[in-house]
């Protein structure tokens, strides 16, 4: 656990190996607390129409002159309270107001769709820029083994540092670790979606904006369970401590992690850097998609404002518990030896180690690995900044698309036939249930019959190390050249100093 930050403008903060100058701008806890008791209203409605809707297509027709009640009512509209439609800022910039419900285009009874209760309006909010979000998208993939190895070590296992996350995280039992895999690779495919093109995010056919929809409702889904379970047994789950499930604080938190976080940690711990335009459009694609998850959008306006969240949020929310331990075992345990990559668990240990920094990785119960998987995670590091820089300055952009668009293809097929041959629906299954919880130990389970048949030890088999190892090799030869060759530069012309 850190010491207690002294919260001064103008005092420098070293929270969890991230050094930094705190200012007026950013936000203490304090300020931060009441957003643990907001969320997706829209949300929450829309899923209780839809409730309405199904429970309307399975009772039994009395005549067939009786009247259907109205698909939409008034009560659908959006809040007009206070709390939404100008929420408390306590000093911080207003929050994005969420969309309204579409109109339906005719009087027909609707089936029981999410769709045409969470399609936003017509006129998207006026900071969307299309082109700029398309080059988001590119830059995913320009960059897309160190995306990949920050969204997983980073935003997804250091993310358990955040206790209150952590805590409803358990009780879906999502990430047990019978089903963490799995999870992580929905989680994947739901990220796939959603960087795959300007058509595939666009409302309202899109499948990454349909995705995103299914995932805003599963949250809300989520939030509605677990607080009717803390109805019925007190003290299983505190609100007062924890905030309401999936809050917008947690919802900020997890776009933060997934953009911010990578942009200003997670790439530079990889030894990649970005122009300062990559990171506005990289940021441009996530605040859009925060914009349909129904998540505030004022944290991620610009590069500046985004930061300054990241900060504040990195000093407030983490504080890893027991459960954040165990959840990060977990996941770490339900990847070792596992397709594509068959990686040890030491290896993925050393990862996490690296792109968290050594005091959130204990606290994570991450023990120090030992030297040669650092050296390892090393050569990975060198081997991405070689593929990305070399994507980004040497080859032709016809190339770089042309390949692009067969990685799309290649990674879509592996995700789908690792999660079970099928793609993900995003159902509500990772909701929780007393029966659920009973049966699954708490929500951290075991690991029977996930990926049984699939590990696979032995070095021989683990390509992703045997990579690392060459590209380690590589590098230490090529600093030994040049050191060597360094040397012999000064000791010549000391030589030749002597001499004269």
């Amino acid at each position: 656990m850190p010491p207690p930050y002294i919260l001064k403008p103008g005092r420098r903060v070293n929270a969890w190996d991230y050094e930094f100058e705190w200012t007026s701008d950013h936000y203490t806890p304090e300020q931060l607390k009441p957003l643990i008791y907001t969320y997706d209203e829209l949300a929450s409605k829309a899923l209780d129409r839809l409730d309405e809707l199904a429970a309307q297509s399975r009772a039994p027709k009395t005549s067939p002159h009786s009247e259907s009640p109205p698909p939409y009512s008034d009560s659908l509209s959006p809040p007009t309270s206070t709390s939404d439609s100008n929420p408390p800022t306590l000093g911080m910039p207003s929050l994005q107001i969420r969309p309204p419900l579409l109109p339906p285009p005719n009087p027909r009874p609707l089936r029981p769709d999410p769709l045409p209760l969470m399609v936003p309006t017509n006129h998207h909010p006026p900071w969307v820029n299309w082109s700029q979000i398309a080059s988001g998208q590119k830059i995913f993939y320009r960059y897309l083994g160190p995306s990949i190895v920050g969204l997983t070590f980073q935003a997804l296992l250091g993310g358990f540092g955040s206790h209150r996350i952590s805590a409803a995280l358990s009780l879906t039992g999502g990430f047990s670790l019978r089903f963490a895999r799995r999870r992580l690779l929905e989680t994947f495919q739901h990220v796939l979606d959603i960087t795959s093109s300007i058509d595939d995010i666009t409302p309202p056919t899109g499948r990454g904006f349909i995705s995103t929809v299914k995932v805003r409702l599963l949250h809300a889904s989520v939030r509605r369970k677990i607080l009717t379970m803390a109805g019925e047994k007190e003290g299983w789950f505190d609100i007062r401590e924890n905030g309401i499930p999936c809050n917008d604080l947690d919802s900020i938190g997890t776009i933060t992690a997934f953009s911010t976080m990578l942009l200003f940690i997670g790439f530079p711990r990889q030894g990649i850097w970005l122009s300062n335009q990559e990171k506005e459009d990289y940021l441009a694609l996530w605040r859009y998609v925060a914009h349909l998850l129904g998540t505030p959008t004022a944290p991620f306006e610009s590069l500046t404002t985004a930061k300054t969240w990241l900060e504040s949020l990195i000093v407030s929310e983490i504080h890893p518990s027991p459960i954040s331990k165990q959840l990060g075992q977990n996941m770490l345990n339900s990847l070792a030896l596992t397709p594509p990559t068959y990686a040890s668990v030491e290896f993925l240990k050393a990862e996490g180690w690296w792109l968290n920094g050594p005091e959130l990785a204990t606290a994570l119960g991450i023990e120090r690995p030992k030297w040669y998987y650092l050296l390892l995670v090393g050569g990975q590091c060198g081997y991405f900044m070689g593929v990305s820089y070399a994507k980004k300055w040497l080859l032709p952009r016809k190339w770089e698309e042309t390949q692009v668009e067969r990685l799309k293809k290649v990674l879509r097929e592996v995700t789908v036939k690792e999660s079970g041959g099928r793609e993900a629906g995003f159902e509500f299954r990772y909701v929780p249930s007393w029966k659920q919880l009973h049966n699954d130990s708490n929500g951290m389970g075991d690991e029977k019959g996930v990926v049984e048949g699939k590990k696979r030890d032995g070095f021989r088999n683990r390509w992703t190390e045997w990579r690392n190892l060459m590209a380690a090799v590589l590098l230490l030869t090529l600093a030994g050249w040049v050191g060597w060759l360094s040397a012999r530069m000064v000791c010549k012309g000391v030589v030749r100093m002597v001499i004269q």
